[in-house]
């Protein structure tokens, strides 16, 4: 990898660590303040303004980061596709707006100031410009910005969110979040394009958006659908104790996000650019990479559940344990059907295959939802999930085969497998030695070298490479002072 990609994915990874960090700070806070009742509350609105939301940005995020990433040294493209991108999302934002009030007014009377609040952020959305930074591949910028506001907004919260009573509080809070972030980013825009309301190709980036679109919308039906499936079959308490332990999965597919995200603008400028053997050696590095993290954070998970649960909410969210427990599949699952997709589709413009693989999953999670969460609740939820995500990679798989240089062999690594089962098990036995959360800050850094430690006694080559890297930075260090 170029150090320019190097330097990217660690800017991507400290952003990461961040989003890591302060849920570790704020959610165990949340919710014992709030409570599964509140928690679940403020998540089923999420979920409902999430789709409204979904409809209002139409794909553009997604579209707008291939086409800055295409043609990012030239100015004037940069400010035509980016004000057309802009209008064309704003015109959506405000029509989906008028119609998420109607639905308020409507159907949510009872809660209806804390539906407009988290309904603003529909509007907003379209001010956001992040697909333009990533686009550029500036994530020191969006690091260092995501750091400040998080860091105000942690502050607020333990000043503002003291009762179960404050959940207007934490809803405004993370709406403001939001728009601060979209301030910084509408302001900064004036050192890279001139930006304008212009209907010029509207249709054009509308029609061009339309598979991103269908494939975000088939992907979020399962993403939100379960917490909107079971506040109306079960009840909201039920939609805290899922959230809860997706909450534990999600932030971990962060960690991996962060490294997929990054390389996904140089694959496509890549292509763009007819360097297509550069690319297919950028995707074998990114595949392994993804396995070597993925697996050992999967295993984690499985067996430090319940620490981490205890944690996060206390033993009124004890529930979550399970669920936490069959939602760790998905830390493997997803990034390797977002490595098919985004990373071997859609730079060659076959994204239409990755909505259909993933409206299969979503059309097999509204299926299986209405039998679980009759039967198991919350745990039928994750089930079903799961079983939804496997469905979409293999058939990003199908669909991706013909046009990848990898094998089948690529996608299975013993080696790391073996380490991290190892390694689960040790860390599993110190686990119900101490019995207190406390030690996960012990089982942590030690899972990670033993893990280490494992793979070179086995010799990988993967991690022998990645050692010798290290040391050869180090002594470069060294003779420099």
């Amino acid at each position: 990898m170029s150090s320019s990609i190097k330097k990217n994915i660690v800017w991507n990874v400290v952003r990461t660590a961040m989003n890591l960090a302060f849920p570790l700070i704020t959610f165990p806070y949340v919710t014992r303040v709030l409570g599964p009742t509140s928690i679940g509350l403020i998540n089923y609105a999420s979920a409902i303004v999430a789709y409204f939301a979904l409809f209002a940005n139409f794909g553009f995020p997604i579209y707008g980061i291939r086409e800055i990433a295409k043609n990012r040294n030239n100015r004037e493209f940069l400010s035509d596709v980016s004000s057309g991108i802009f209008t064309s999302s704003l015109v959506f934002a405000l029509i989906v707006g008028l119609i998420y009030v109607g639905y308020v007014v409507t159907f949510q009377q009872e809660y209806i100031a804390l539906y407009i609040v988290l309904g603003l952020s529909i509007v907003l959305n379209s001010f956001s410009f992040e697909w333009f930074y990533q686009g550029l591949e500036d994530y020191k910028y969006i690091t260092i910005r995501s750091f400040v506001i998080k860091l105000l907004s942690v502050i607020a919260l333990f000043f503002l969110v003291r009762n179960e009573n404050d959940v207007l509080y934490y809803a405004g809070l993370t709406t403001i979040a939001a728009c601060a972030n979209n301030i910084f980013n509408f302001i900064r825009l004036n050192r890279f394009i001139r930006l304008r309301i212009s209907f010029k190709n509207c249709f054009y980036h509308i029609r061009s958006s339309f598979f991103l679109f269908f494939g975000t919308l088939a992907v979020s039906i399962y993403t939100y659908l379960n917490s909107i499936m079971l506040g109306a079959l079960a009840d909201v308490t039920s939609v805290g104790y899922f959230t809860t332990g997706n909450k534990l999965i999600q932030v971990l597919l962060q960690v991996i996000a962060a490294v997929t995200a990054t390389v996904i603008p140089r694959i496509s400028f890549l292509i763009g650019t007819e360097q297509i053997n550069v690319a297919v050696v950028l995707q074998k590095k990114l595949l392994n990479l993804i396995l070597y993290t993925t697996i050992p954070l999967m295993i984690g998970a499985l067996v430090l559940s319940e620490p981490i649960v205890l944690l996060l909410g206390g033993k009124e969210f004890l529930p979550s344990v399970e669920i936490a427990r069959v939602l760790s599949l998905l830390i493997v699952v997803i990034p390797l059907s977002n490595f098919l997709g985004m990373q071997i589709l859609y730079p060659i413009r076959k994204e239409k295959y990755g909505t259909y693989a993933v409206m299969l999953g979503a059309l097999t999670n509204l299926i299986l939802n209405y039998y679980f969460i009759a039967h198991w609740g919350c745990i039928g939820a994750a089930i079903s999930t799961v079983c939804a995500e496997c469905v979409v990679t293999i058939a990003h798989y199908g669909w991706a085969r013909p046009y990848m240089s990898l094998k089948i062999s690529d996608f299975i690594l013993l080696k790391p497998l073996l380490a991290s089962l190892v390694m689960g098990i040790a860390v599993f036995l110190v686990w119900k030695i101490f019995l207190n959360i406390f030690s996960l800050f012990l089982l942590t850094p030690l899972g990670f070298v033993l893990y280490c430690l494992i793979l070179k006694a086995m010799k990988d080559s993967n991690y022998v490479r990645v050692e010798q890297f290290i040391m050869k930075r180090i002594n470069e260090r060294h003779l420099r002072i």
